[in-house]
């Protein structure tokens, strides 16, 4: 799967597409930054399952298990980034409390 250069194109895109998108969307309250990434591990789950019980070589079933492996690495990664940034913002939040308090 590492040689794959369908895997590899899509990797860092699905990444900085789904990493982007969760700042963005944590910009609102801290917390929602983990929404993004747990939608589509939902996502990638069922499409793989559906993958690996069809087990045809027809377009869909391998197109759906790319898919389902791009998003499950993607997201897992960013999933544990954005952890890390979340312990950041919450740490800079309780800073910032305690000097206006």
């Amino acid at each position: 799967m590492g040689d794959d250069p369908i895997f590899q194109i899509g990797l860092p895109i699905a990444f900085l597409l789904i990493l982007t998108s969760s700042i963005l969307l944590s910009k609102k309250k801290p917390k929602y930054i983990f929404i993004i990434p747990l939608i589509s591990l939902r996502f990638a789950l069922p499409m793989f399952l559906f993958s690996v019980i069809m087990q045809g070589s027809t377009f869909i079933s391998i197109i759906a298990f790319y898919v389902s492996m791009i998003l499950w690495t993607a997201s897992s990664i960013v999933l544990f980034i954005d952890l890390l940034i979340y312990i950041k913002k919450e740490k800079d939040l309780k800073k910032q409390k305690n000097i206006y308090y």
